[in-house]
């Protein structure tokens, strides 16, 4: 006789019900716990999300004789400052550029730009918050010089690009636009963040006295990255 059959019947019967609960339990995967890259993933995601600058992505001013800005941007600009897309000047219809600019990346469809004299030379401003002091960062731009359809003024010869606030000879980049006019050139900056906020700044000179130029600039999404 076996060890259920000696038992008194109600506590045989419990016992076998045990058993069958075992059983069924055992055959159960448990439920995955998330490894420790999936952790580290999901921080990272967070990170990402704790600095910021703001993209040209937005409305165009849609009339190529008034100014407009975007959220987060402030252009220094004696005469117009705007945003534009690949086929006109500020959107308007009738101020078509030179040549269609090219698409340089997919998704933005504008880009701010700004009108500059020599005597009177503009920038624009923006602000990368919330950067960790002494981490390093990774901002990344396109810049482009263009006129209006038919025009005889010149293009833009160089703009200047630095990072706030840090040593101008290790944030800053200058980009020639000679024998690259109406087309996009795309470089990026490398720091080390001493504070919370730095600004970004895009300056244009124009080298031609009485005339003005154009200058284009376009950040896409997640321009920022932080490296380490």
């Amino acid at each position: 006789m076996n060890l259920v059959q000696k038992l008194p019947i109600g506590l045989g019967l419990a016992c076998m019900m045990m058993l069958s609960s075992c059983s069924k339990e055992d055959g159960v995967a448990p439920a995955r716990q998330p490894d420790a890259e999936s952790i580290v993933a999901s921080g990272a995601n967070l990170k990402t999300r704790g600095y910021t600058i703001p993209s040209t992505q937005g409305p165009v001013t849609g009339n190529a004789s008034s100014s407009s800005l975007l959220p987060g941007w402030n252009v220094e600009s004696p005469s117009l400052a705007g945003v534009s897309n690949y086929s006109n000047i500020l959107g308007d219809p009738l101020a078509p550029w030179q040549n269609p600019l090219p698409v340089v990346f997919p998704g933005p469809s504008s880009f701010v730009t700004i009108k500059a004299f020599k005597s009177a030379p503009a920038h624009s401003a923006i602000g990368m918050k919330g950067l960790i002091p002494g981490k390093k960062y990774k901002v990344t731009f396109s810049l482009s010089t263009s006129k209006r359809l038919g025009s005889q003024m010149p293009y833009s010869e160089s703009a200047d690009v630095r990072v706030g606030d840090l040593d101008p000879h290790i944030a800053k980049k200058t980009i020639y636009f000679a024998g690259k006019e109406g087309q996009w050139i795309t470089d990026s900056i490398i720091f080390t963040a001493t504070k919370e906020t730095h600004g970004f700044y895009v300056f244009s000179r124009p080298d031609t006295e009485n005339v003005f130029t154009y200058l284009n600039i376009l950040v896409k999404e997640n321009a920022l990255q932080q490296l380490d």
